[in-house]
C-alpha cells in the first residue's frame, strides 16, 4: 500500500470510524445515564407517594383557611402514583430495549481499541515490530478485523430474539417440519 492510499485510508476510514464510535459512545452514555436517573428517582418517589395519607395532607395544604378537599387530594395522589409508576415502567423498558449501556460500552471499547492500534503502529510494537512486514497493510488488516469484530458483536447484541415462541410461531415451525420446508436456516438472522 503506497503512502497516498494509506493517508486516504487514515482520513476516510480510520479517523471516520474513530469519530463515529466516539460520538456514538458518548450519545449512548448520555441516554443511559439520563434514563437510569429518571427510573431511579421516580422509583424512589413511588413508595413515598403510596405511603401518603390524604387526610394528613389536607392539613399541610391549607392556604388562608382554604383546604383542598380530601377526596380531590386522594385522587391527585392516586393519579400521580399511577403516572410515575408508568414512567418508571416505560423508562425501564427503554433501557432494556435500546441497550444504551451495552452500546455505550461496546462503542467505547471499539474506539479505544482503534486508538490503541494506532499507538502500536506509530511505536512499531506488537505485530508491527516483526521484520519484513508491510506496516501499512498490517495496520489496515488489524483495523478492519477490529471493525468486523465489533459489527458481529453489534448484530448479536441488537438482534431481537424472542425468549419463547408464540403458539402461532410454534405451529408454523411444526407445519414446516412436517412439510419438509424447514431447511434448518433461520431467515430472520442477519
Amino acid at each position: 500500500m503506497d503512502n497516498q492510499k494509506f493517508e486516504e485510508y487514515l482520513k476516510n476510514r480510520y479517523q471516520d470510524q474513530m469519530d463515529w464510535y466516539d460520538r456514538k459512545a458518548s450519545l449512548n452514555q448520555k441516554q443511559y445515564k439520563k434514563w437510569t436517573m429518571i427510573v431511579i428517582i421516580l422509583a424512589a418517589i413511588t413508595p413515598i407517594l403510596a405511603a401518603l395519607d390524604a387526610k394528613s395532607l389536607v392539613l399541610a395544604f391549607t392556604f388562608n383557611g382554604y383546604a383542598i378537599k380530601e377526596d380531590l387530594l386522594a385522587q391527585l395522589l392516586k393519579i400521580s402514583l399511577i403516572t410515575i409508576s408508568a414512567i418508571v415502567a416505560i423508562g425501564s423498558t427503554i433501557l432494556k430495549t435500546f441497550k444504551y449501556q451495552d452500546l455505550w460500552i461496546d462503542y467505547r471499547q471499539t474506539c479505544e481499541h482503534l486508538r490503541h492500534e494506532k499507538f502500536l503502529f506509530d511505536a512499531r510494537l506488537g505485530v508491527y515490530s516483526q521484520p519484513k512486514i508491510n506496516l501499512r497493510s498490517a495496520f489496515v488488516d488489524q483495523v478492519e478485523a477490529l471493525l468486523m469484530k465489533e459489527h458481529e458483536s453489534w448484530i448479536v447484541n441488537t438482534k431481537n430474539v424472542p425468549e419463547a415462541s408464540s403458539t402461532a410461531d410454534a405451529a408454523t415451525e411444526g407445519d414446516n417440519a412436517e412439510q419438509g420446508t424447514n431447511d434448518g436456516t433461520d431467515k430472520d438472522k442477519v
